[in-house]
């Protein structure tokens, strides 16, 4: 295991590299295969609570950097694959050396010009809220992070993508494009933590259904998945039955954007200890972001954003079931290639969402109130 000050220093050493190795292969396509990709590096200052690492003191854990390959020996065949490198804070949740992040194979079944429907097969990112398929992506998105309180780091690893199936059907015509896509499979779990709790990639199945109206200016969507999660432990055996929805919306006029996105999560609990007792548990969990964005010129913009979660399993506010949080950011283009976010976060609540693996030690002591401030470059090729 590398010492954090050794993986700092790897990270120093492996941007410039990664940026001249970028920069020799930019629009360059190796034969019949196309490369794109990115690299990533920020900073994050939290006052009070740990986020993605030791924010209180200045933490640099926010390293990412992808490549993806694209070849299609046939024009209604294609394979895709993207490798990624990611480090966002000390959670193993949140830690990838070099992994595989999607890898599939595509196939046309039906195109007409208007119509078309795609089957593909591997591992495919789940086709969740706006972001689910490209929140890796950092140009894909403004701001540093996501809406924790609809898609939280601390969850990432399992529900991102899968191993599985998905068609996918499109629709063009003079009153918008509609979009639906079905996938089935095994959600990755990663490792918990305890380890006398072991939990197998449940099977889950996911849709999304998408309209966008003629020249963008308006979509409208939902998506929804089903996951059974069945664990077992010294004290018994518990299955958990998930159930997210999340329903997305926007506006684009002229040089205003406008975002938000619902999310409602129900969640039905079951154990069954050594002894044959039976527990079970309901609870639900609604959050919705709602996000305003002015483009200032071609190379600047500017956004605010709400975000807002509450879980009625608990009587009241609390660190664990409530988050509201502000949130002011810039964007900056100077190049095509090169974007700089920055972003300041004044924060109620938010343990589970924000801060409840990287502070192991304040439990029942964790601030309540608080301020984060983030920090991006990215690079893309």
């Amino acid at each position: 295991m590398f010492s954090k000050l050794t993986k700092l220093k790897f990270k120093i050493l492996l941007l410039p590299i990664i940026l001249f190795w970028s920069g020799l292969v930019y629009g360059y396509d190796i034969g019949p295969v196309k490369m794109h990709g990115f690299v990533s590096q920020g900073f994050s200052l939290s006052s009070g609570n740990n986020f993605l690492g030791e924010s209180t003191s200045g933490s640099f854990d926010l390293t990412m950097g992808a490549v993806n390959f694209l070849w299609s020996p046939d024009p209604g065949i294609y394979f895709s694959t993207q490798i990624i490198s990611r480090n966002y804070g000390d959670s193993v949740i949140n830690e990838e050396e070099l992994e595989i992040d999607y890898g599939l194979a595509g196939f046309d079944l039906f195109a007409n010009g208007t119509t078309e429907i795609d089957l593909r097969l591997g591992l495919l990112k789940i086709p969740m809220g706006i972001f689910g398929k490209t929140r890796d992506i950092p140009i894909t998105y403004s701001g540093v992070i996501l809406p924790q309180v609809i898609y939280p780091e601390w969850r990432r690893n399992s529900f991102l993508r899968s191993k599985g199936a998905a068609l996918e059907f499109n629709n063009m015509s003079q009153w918008g494009a509609f979009n639906f896509e079905a996938q089935f499979g095994e959600v990755r779990m990663t490792s918990s933590l305890d380890s006398n709790t072991k939990v197998p990639d449940p099977d889950f199945v996911a849709w999304k259904l998408m309209y966008n109206s003629p020249e963008n200016m308006f979509f409208a969507g939902m998506s929804q998945m089903f996951v059974d999660i069945e664990s077992s432990s010294n004290s018994g055996t518990t299955l958990n039955k998930t159930t997210a929805t999340v329903y997305s919306l926007g506006f684009n006029y002229h040089s205003w954007m406008f975002t938000t996105e619902y999310l409602h999560n129900r969640y039905d609990t079951k154990s069954t200890l050594l002894n044959g007792y039976q527990v079970k548990d309901e609870s639900i969990s609604t959050a919705y972001s709602i996000q305003l964005e002015k483009m200032f010129t071609s190379k600047v913009s500017g956004f605010i954003r709400n975000d807002h979660k509450y879980v009625d399993r608990s009587l009241g506010k609390s660190l664990q079931n409530y988050t509201n949080v502000n949130i002011i950011g810039v964007n900056w283009r100077p190049t095509s290639s090169i974007l700089v976010k920055a972003e300041y976060h004044n924060i109620e609540g938010g343990w589970a969402d924000y801060t409840a693996v990287d502070n192991p030690n304040k439990v029942n002591d964790a601030d309540r109130y608080w301020d984060l401030f983030m920090l991006q470059f990215v690079y893309s090729f």
